[in-house]
């Protein structure tokens, strides 16, 4: 029966290999038991659903499980069903309640249904099994389960809504100490384009304020705004199994954001920011740790994929990250590039921006990522449109941001500010973040630019980089009562 267990998982020779050696070490038909298992489950979803497991085509079966998704019976049809799956005539039928999920809201064909999330929870059960088995020690199955990427802990599947977009957010996040020095501790020296920040050398400083926020970057405050902002979010990052760590996905999962994509690496701390603060401004002192920044495919597939800040050491990600997109043009990319993005520059880059649905980034990224010296805004939109991305946008702090669509070239003012801005921490992540959660629910392009100053305007109101951010309700209700000049301009 390894062999059935084999075709399940994809035919892979890494699968194969390793389904062999754990078989060979218990010798007594783990696999054999398994297999029935599945089958016994199987058989009885077909026969809830009406059709008979003796004479049934993968098709009738697959449609079937779309149809009790779209009448809402699938949640008491697919119980325990985590790790089942079917081979009918040469085509795997998945019984996972994620992948049914995942097929209905997707409307996918049957050539291009989902089982990633089936495979997951079959290799864990696989894992489960063995590390059970008196013959076999735990360790080596660990170390079997690891080399092929099987779960060794039962695994978190991600979150399907029914109604809302799915985004998966792309980056590092970090854990941020906050710190606001005095006016008369922290000097600030220089120019206005090269301004410094100074403090005794030697000398113990009190701070005014301290606060600690679990878990902060593009990737992170980008999902925390789309959770906000009825949309499904999930992560893609990395973490250490440190303390730090822990906080950072309780709190994470505390605002709704899907952590399935998240990996867990042991024996390495979690990233961390120490912000020192004078007024508004900040300056930000990061110390990241160099992970395996290796691509998964998602278990379940979203509707757009948001690109942001990552380490040097991810280019074999983004490679990754491309091949995945190109398979399935279904899925739009929001590129915010990061450092490292900029560091690349746009040859390196050339793949991902012709497959970016919307690039956002401020007035200084755009400079140094299309190379020009002009600030003339016109032709900078136009040189970064012919990269690839169908949309630029390009933010300049509270002078508002600009745009375009490939036809129209847009001004977008900034939302007045009740009051003298706190921190402007996050303003940048929060723009980009409500502009792609319009954009994922359908609004225009133009009326999400108005949506999105708005969101910035309230966090710059706060201290930190989340507090701020709104509802969909809450930046209505303030575009509802906005000033008679808060409108688009057209260049």
């Amino acid at each position: 029966m390894a062999h059935k267990l084999i075709t399940l998982l994809g035919g892979g020779s890494a699968d194969s290999l390793a389904i062999r050696e754990l078989q060979l070490l218990a010798r007594d038909g783990v696999d054999v038991r398994l297999i029935a298992d599945i089958l016994s489950k199987a058989h009885l979803v077909m026969r809830r659903l009406g059709l008979d497991p003796n004479d049934t085509t993968a098709e009738e079966v697959y449609y079937a499980l779309i149809s009790a998704v779209a009448t809402g019976q699938f949640m008491s049809l697919l119980e325990d069903t985590d790790y089942v799956l079917v081979d009918i005539d040469g085509d795997i039928i998945s019984f996972n309640t994620v992948d049914a999920i995942n097929n209905y809201h997707h409307q996918l064909p049957i050539a291009e249904r989902s089982t990633a999330a089936a495979k997951k929870g079959l290799g864990w059960e696989i894992t489960r099994r063995y590390s059970a088995h008196p013959r076999v020690s735990e360790q080596r199955v660990q170390q079997v389960a690891g080399r092929v990427s099987w779960p060794t802990a039962k695994p978190n599947f991600c979150h399907v809504s029914f109604g809302r977009p799915s985004i998966i957010a792309i980056g590092d996040i970090a854990t941020e100490v906050m710190m606001t020095l005095g006016r008369d501790d922290a000097e600030l020296t220089g120019g206005k384009l090269n301004r410094r920040l100074a403090i005794s050398l030697g000398s113990k400083i009190l701070a005014e304020t301290a606060n600690t926020q679990d878990a902060v970057g593009g990737a992170a405050n980008a999902s925390v705004a789309f959770a906000k902002l009825n949309v499904q979010p999930s992560l893609m990052s990395w973490i250490g199994d440190d303390g730090v760590g822990r906080l950072t996905l309780n709190y994470l999962r505390s605002n709704g954001i899907d952590m399935s994509g998240v990996s867990t690496k042991k024996h390495q701390r979690t990233n961390h920011h120490y912000v020192l603060r004078r007024g508004a401004e900040r300056t930000i002192i990061a110390n990241y740790q160099q992970y395996d920044y290796l691509w998964r495919d998602p278990a379940c597939r979203p509707d757009w994929v948001y690109l942001s800040m990552i380490s040097d050491d991810s280019w074999h990600l983004h490679e990754s990250l491309a091949d995945y997109l190109e398979k399935d043009t279904a899925i739009k990319l929001a590129f915010q590039p990061g450092p490292s993005h900029l560091k690349w520059g746009k040859q390196k880059l050339a793949k991902i921006l012709k497959l970016t649905h919307v690039l956002i980034l401020n007035f200084d990224e755009a400079m140094a990522l299309s190379g020009r010296e002009s600030r003339a805004i016109k032709p900078l939109l136009s040189e970064l449109a012919e990269l690839g991305p169908k949309l630029v946008v390009i933010t300049d702090g509270p002078r508002g941001a600009f745009a375009y669509d490939g036809e129209k070239m847009y001004e977008v003012p900034s939302y007045p500010d009740p009051s003298r801005p706190l921190d402007r921490s996050g303003a940048g992540d929060a723009f980009a973040a409500t502009l792609v959660a319009e954009l994922a629910k359908g609004t225009v392009f133009d009326e999400a630019l108005l949506r999105a100053p708005i969101n910035s305007m309230s966090v710059i109101q706060e201290m930190g980089e989340q507090a701020g951010l709104l509802t969909t309700d809450e930046i209505q209700e303030l575009l509802d009562h906005s000033p008679d000049d808060y409108q688009l301009k057209t260049l």
